[in-house]
């Protein structure tokens, strides 16, 4: 079965912002988690006032693709894995770094 878990983009790096998972059972089911979206947003926020939410809602979008991973079964390919792995790490170095730990 097809995986569409990456988009290159144009500096050649992986991209997760539309994950997609097709899997065919008896009906087509079209799984979109959009994770990276609120985590590039934390990594890019600038005002001190605002970070502590923005990895909130970056924990919160990572946290759920997880919980969707474990329910389907099927854990997600290694890549992705890999990212949310990764992202979580970034996420806890940004709250340390802010003093938000």
């Amino acid at each position: 079965m097809p995986h569409f878990y990456d988009e290159i983009s144009s500096s050649g790096k992986s991209s997760f912002a539309s994950v997609q998972h097709t899997r065919l059972s008896r009906c087509l089911t079209i799984v979109t988690a959009n994770w990276n979206d609120p985590y590039r947003n934390a990594l890019q926020e600038k005002d001190p006032r605002g970070i502590g939410v923005a990895i909130r809602l970056a924990e919160n979008a990572v946290h759920a693709r997880l919980d969707e991973l474990a329910v389907q079964g099927e854990g997600g390919s290694p890549v992705e894995r890999a990212a949310l792995n990764t992202a979580l790490r970034d996420l806890v170095a940004l709250k340390t770094e802010y003093g938000l730990t």
